[in-house]
């Protein structure tokens, strides 16, 4: 019985766990999607200043939800470490890692999985490409995997398999990206609760169907550009709550009548390398 208690205390506490990595070292180098290649192009420097500030005030409003945020040392030379979101998918206490696409962000893999092991995580490391929570999302009993651009659908199908080896027995849905203006799916598709946001021009047409079959409501192009679907939706016990860098006044009006609190944490500099406040966070 005792045993027992304890799992579920540190199940408990795992659940409302989120990785984030300090941006000590964020700068935008090297391009791997276009957002990055037009801050170069641009000869646009990141602010480091207001990048700590914003990661900082993210970091301080999941503190303020009630969640516990726990921190992974920060590498030079590696500034897309910043973006946890990433780097895996946690299921049960285990660490399910796959390969980075490009060459620059591969060397993140032996500091993160030396995090995992460091805090007690069984580590699973698959062989094929696929970029975490970047490219899996849960939805509706669902797991819904984008592939095409970064992670493979050889990717997303052998990390829906140990799901359900795992006990969550949760059905895959593969969606296909066809735009690398959004290369993840957390950049064009966002779950909350019963609903979702998504935008179709990302999705091939067969993946567009799909989504729309399941409920999920389009956005326009700005909204998508403002990265609106890599909000972050909250809903633990304190209402529910969306964390946005920017939203218009029809998805704002649209969302509070569903009951959802907006919370805004602007995230320009993290947008000069493609990414918003969903990229910046690895629920654990």
């Amino acid at each position: 019985m005792q045993t027992n208690t304890l799992k579920m205390i540190v199940n408990s506490k795992i659940k409302k766990q989120i990785l984030m990595c300090a941006p000590t070292y964020f700068e935008v180098t090297y391009a791997i999607n276009p957002a990055m290649a037009r801050t170069l192009a641009c000869k646009i420097a990141v602010n480091q200043f207001k990048a700590m500030e914003q990661w900082t005030g993210l970091k301080d409003i999941y503190t303020k939800e009630g969640f516990d945020v726990v921190l992974i040392d920060p590498v030079k030379g590696l500034p897309d470490m910043v973006f946890t979101a990433n780097c895996g998918i946690v299921n049960d206490g285990r660490a399910i890692i796959g390969e980075f696409k490009h060459a620059q962000r591969k060397p993140e893999t032996e500091y993160f999985e030396k995090w995992f092991k460091e805090n007690d995580y069984g580590i699973i490391h698959i062989k094929e490409e696929f970029e975490g929570t970047g490219d899996m999302l849960l939805w509706k009993d669902n797991i819904i995997g984008g592939h095409g651009v970064r992670s493979g659908l050889d990717g997303i199908t052998k990390v829906a398999k140990f799901f359900t080896f795992l006990g969550r027995g949760k059905d895959l849905v593969p969606v296909k990206l066809v735009d690398d203006n959004y290369y993840h799916l957390d950049t064009c598709f966002c779950p909350m609760g019963e609903n979702a946001l998504f935008y179709p021009k990302a999705f091939s047409a067969d993946s567009i169907e799909v989504l729309l079959e399941m409920g999920a409501m389009p956005i326009n192009d700005k909204d998508a550009r403002s990265m609106l679907p890599n909000g972050v939706y909250l809903d633990n016990g304190k209402g529910i709550k969306f964390i946005a860098s920017k939203i218009s006044r029809e998805w704002r009006n649209a969302l509070e009548k569903l009951g959802i609190e907006i919370i805004l944490n602007p995230t320009s500099e993290f947008q000069k390398s493609g990414g918003s406040n969903r990229c910046l966070t690895l629920f654990l």
